[in-house]
């Protein structure tokens, strides 16, 4: 993306008017820490745990309500 593709972005989703020469600046400002991160050792493992919700009507006392509930996964990987 371009520092003009990621301003028109901004405006779009955030309603933020930013200019791309701001966008230049604050990503030259990071980089060297973007740089970092991106190079930084991997640890041997990282756990993984998936969230995730349902929502479902059903019929109650004469009526329809909302039940939900909430899963949980953890992957352990090595």
């Amino acid at each position: 993306m371009t520092t003009r593709d990621i301003a028109d972005t901004l405006q779009d989703i955030y309603g933020a008017e930013v200019s791309a020469t701001l966008v230049a600046k604050v990503t030259d400002a990071v980089w060297e820490t973007v740089q970092a991160w991106q190079s930084r050792p991997l640890e041997a493992v990282y756990p993984i745990l998936y969230l995730d919700g349902l929502v479902i009507k059903v019929h109650h006392e004469n009526r329809v309500i909302n039940k939900g509930s909430a899963h949980e996964t953890e992957i352990k990987a090595r």
